[in-house]
């Protein structure tokens, strides 16, 4: 996300955040199925080995990356740990994240309460919980596609908001029909993922542009603010509750509907310009 910020402004950014957010979606899109395939196969194993070879093919084209960042820092390796402060007191940058972060919270939350619901609780086979799975991942892929189009012709923060509205109708549909059919699950969840996906490249690229300097810090504090998060949810909803599909409509529903409360209350404040 530091790279698409310093290469690119405007819409032309966000365009690029769009399309970046539409390969990240495709990975766990593809990655339960490749894993069923190759369970069926060979053993466990070979799943690690595939993993420890992307990710060595990745590693090679990383370092033939060219450094985007104009004024580079001379600091020592301390203060740069430190300058993680400087967004501290960035106070639209600090509302902006952590607020559009709380829609990722279900979304992370999803990854470990869905072999619960479709496998532990509907009785639904692994291949058939790797389609599911791969499907909502699709819904958020197409999200980030929609997202790359509607920006040049509509406001960010209209379809930001516009985007949390539809996060919060999926809340609901799953808050009150997900214990009925599993194919309801599956509706609501990928209405809430399709939004998600509209929403992510055009906020990220939103709260990058509340920042000056520092970019690469900034993104990384994005990261780590969703990902952690995202872990105390997957532990929440995987809890031993009584009524788990409740518990997760509740997270999703609440967590959507905290989201546009604090959104309506900082987006009019918010005047990104970098």
């Amino acid at each position: 996300m530091a790279i698409v910020r310093d290469k690119f402004t405007g819409r032309e950014r966000q365009q690029a955040l769009a399309y970046l957010m539409t390969i990240i979606a495709v990975a766990p899109m593809v990655a339960p199925i490749i894993g069923a395939m190759l369970l069926d196969f060979f053993s466990w194993r070979y799943i690690f080995i595939l993993q420890g070879t992307v990710v060595l093919v990745s590693l090679f084209f990383a370092f033939s990356f060219k450094e985007s960042i104009e004024d580079k820092l001379t600091t020592s390796l301390f203060r740069l740990v430190t300058r993680y402060t400087v967004h501290f007191s960035n106070k639209h940058f600090m509302l902006t994240s952590l607020s559009m972060g709380g829609l990722v919270l279900p979304f992370y939350g999803f990854i470990a309460f869905s072999p619960v619901y479709y496998i532990s609780i509907y009785g639904l086979s692994e291949k058939m919980f790797s389609l599911f799975f791969g499907l909502n991942a699709l819904s958020s892929m197409i999200g980030a596609i929609v997202s790359s189009r509607v920006i040049k012709k509509f406001d960010q923060m209209s379809i930001i908001t516009f985007s949390i509205v539809g996060c919060v109708l999926g809340g609901f549909g799953i808050f009150l029909f997900a214990d009925d059919h599993y194919l309801f699950f599956f509706a609501f969840m990928s209405i809430f993922s399709f939004f998600v996906g509209v929403s992510r490249p055009i906020s990220c690229g939103l709260i990058l542009g509340l920042v000056k300097t520092d970019v690469g810090s900034a993104s990384s504090f994005i990261t780590f603010y969703q990902f952690i998060s995202g872990a105390l949810c997957m532990a929440f909803v995987t809890a031993d509750w009584p009524d788990p599909v409740l518990i997760y409509g509740l997270v999703i529903l609440s967590s959507s509907l905290i989201v546009l409360l604090l959104w309506k209350s900082i987006s009019k404040k918010l005047n990104p310009i970098f």
